[in-house]
């Protein structure tokens, strides 16, 4: 039996959803290669590699940590690592420069450009931190085409060695799932006649969780009955909390915090709401059609790659809270619509969103790497 070729995958966050897809890309393929798992110890994913037998060492990958660099140079030659897979900016960062280093093929998957989250100065000096990475990077892995385009007009990859991989999920899954759907309900404090939003995600600047509870008070005007499900941790959410308080709506409002039981919530809820400003390309979107739900979400980068406009869901403007609540108005009222919109996600999903899609696409990235001389 042939050797399995030895591939590192480092990873910048233990939670969120570049921590599920590589977990997901794993599963599918480390029958086929080698894998071990380089990720910070700050969220479910990190326990769960362990579980799933693959090897994984902790790296905080913090934005100043030479440490990183030199945990990540022993590990790859301590276990002969042959391709390294790097993901997000700050995997990215300290996992190119170790491959720089050892003279090892590397993968750069972006998950989303972040970099509104910083001022001028540090946007500058990150935008050219990349573009000089992006100069000894083998592949360069965009998860949208529309994120693809952004790196594009920023300077940050190399037409000839990028490539478009989008995110799928195991979309049989959730048919595999059985749901009592009053009884999750009800745990939640929702009554039966209740229309329900829910909002998957970290409470971080990047999700807009601000726009969505500024809209909750226009949606109640037309929608009394409506309810408003909050799911993630963040260091925001006391903040979104407090906004909810202040609007005087909180007891249309249900914070969970982090569950692990995301696809039981999506069959729960009639309507899925993802204002971000901006995205890679949201798996929670990619879920809620798996589920059959309707979708409102704003028009930026990653989301306009997944929710066709009228068809699937709706498209908003980024930071309009009025135009967020009137098309889930729209929804709210409409049970027959959210049932052909979340039929036509679904047919979507299944037809452009595969995880055997996406793993057979990596697949040939690694071995076309692992063939070179």
């Amino acid at each position: 039996m042939p050797r399995r070729r030895r591939i590192l995958e480092a990873i910048s966050e233990g939670v969120g959803g570049g921590a599920k897809h590589v977990y997901d890309l794993v599963c599918q393929l480390q029958g086929e290669f080698s894998f071990s798992v380089a990720c910070p110890d700050n969220g479910p994913y990190f326990g769960k590699f362990k579980d799933l037998g693959v090897p994984v060492f902790e790296v905080p990958f913090t934005a100043f940590s030479p440490r990183s660099f030199f945990l990540l140079r022993r590990r790859m030659q301590r276990d002969g690592i042959e391709v390294v897979h790097v993901h997000g900016r700050k995997a990215g960062l300290y996992g190119r420069l170790a491959c720089l280093f050892a003279g090892t093929p590397v993968v750069y998957s972006f998950h989303g450009l972040h970099y509104q989250k910083h001022g001028a100065l540090l946007r500058t000096l990150s935008v050219g931190v990349e573009r000089a990475l992006g100069k000894r990077t083998d592949r360069f892995i965009n998860v949208s085409d529309s994120e693809r385009q952004a790196c594009l007009a920023l300077g940050l990859l190399n037409i000839d060695r990028s490539l478009v991989v989008c995110n799928g999920i195991d979309w049989q899954s959730f048919d595999a799932l059985t749901v009592d759907i009053r009884q999750v309900r009800a745990r939640l404090g929702f009554d039966p006649s209740d229309v329900v939003v829910g909002h998957i995600a970290k409470f971080d600047v990047q999700k807009a969780q601000d726009d969505l509870a500024a809209a909750i008070p226009f949606v109640l005007e037309k929608c009394p009955r409506a309810k408003f499900l909050f799911v993630g941790e963040g260091a925001l959410r006391p903040q979104i909390e407090a906004q909810v308080a202040r609007l005087g709506v909180d007891r249309q409002v249900v914070f969970t915090g982090y569950r692990d039981d995301v696809a039981s919530l999506l069959k729960a809820i009639d309507v899925v709401a993802l204002p971000s400003r901006w995205e890679g390309l949201s798996l929670v979107l990619l879920e809620a059609m798996a589920c059959r739900k309707p979708i409102v979400a704003s028009r930026v980068v990653g989301n306009i790659d997944v929710v066709v406009d009228g068809v699937t869901g709706f498209l908003v403007p980024s930071g309009e809270p009025q135009a967020l609540a009137d098309k889930l108005v729209v929804l709210l009222q409409d049970a027959r619509l959210c049932d052909e919109l979340g039929r036509r996600g679904r047919e979507r999903v299944e037809r452009e969103f595969s995880l055997a899609r996406m793993a057979a696409h990596m697949r040939s990235v690694y071995q076309d790497l692992l063939d070179q001389p």
